[in-house]
């Protein structure tokens, strides 16, 4: 069965999640640094251009820390799963440029682009709807920014519009525990059944590094699987 978003499941985050959300009195002793701009109110709007019929509030939301900028997408909302909430991203991310923010960091839920980790794979994630996939990648490339996604239990990194002359990457770390997507011999690349995790060090140059870790299915040692810097 297709697992759809439902109203019920959103108020049930707000409510058991809502006050984790965002911490900015621990972040700043566990960092050192101040969170600037957040507000519950900046969410896409019910009825608006992104054709969302509920409450976003903690669900989609944004923040500046120093030059950086975060924004965290549903990327499920009820009635449009597998939507990114585009025209907000966008307004978004004119209004951070505006105040000067010049590193960019996306989170979601279902990758942009789905890892074809094999011949037949079926697309998964917001490339179902490519309208919305080509608007939202748009959004990416203009602020070079990088997405960080899950949804498949899989290790991936790359820039998916390379090819066309595109910068921006697309972090898939959806491996941390659940059972592969990837079944033993169906893929030659050994990182498709790895448990991984991304570290991001954003240096005060603005250089951003990232690299992904990992171990394999038997607990073996920790290794560097890929890196790159932006």
């Amino acid at each position: 069965m297709k697992k759809v978003a439902n109203q019920s499941n959103e108020n049930a985050w707000r409510e058991n999640m809502g006050d984790l959300i965002l911490d900015a009195a621990r972040w700043k002793a566990t960092t050192g640094t101040d969170i600037e701009s957040f507000n519950l109110e900046n969410m896409p709007q019910i009825g608006g251009d992104d054709n969302i019929s509920t409450n976003q509030q903690q669900l989609s939301y944004s923040f500046d820390v120093g030059f950086m900028h975060f924004a965290v997408l549903n990327t499920d909302p009820v009635g449009n799963d597998g939507h990114a909430p585009v025209n907000w991203l966008k307004a978004d991310f004119d209004a951070a440029t505006a105040r000067g923010k010049k590193r960019f960091f996306v989170f979601g839920h279902k990758p942009a682009f789905t890892y074809a980790f094999k011949p037949g794979v079926g697309l998964d994630g917001l490339d179902l709807f490519p309208e919305n996939l080509n608007a939202f990648w748009s959004v990416i490339e203009s602020s070079k920014a990088t997405y960080f996604c899950g949804h498949e239990h899989i290790f991936n990194m790359n820039q998916p519009a390379k090819n066309r002359g595109g910068v921006a990457w697309q972090v898939l770390v959806g491996s941390g525990g659940s059972p592969f997507r990837v079944k033993p011999h169906e893929s030659d690349n050994p990182v498709d059944r790895t448990y991984a995790w991304a570290l991001v060090k954003v240096h005060t140059s603005g250089i951003v590094d990232i690299e992904a870790y990992g171990f394999d299915e038997n607990f073996g040692s920790t290794k560097l699987l890929q890196k790159f810097s932006i």
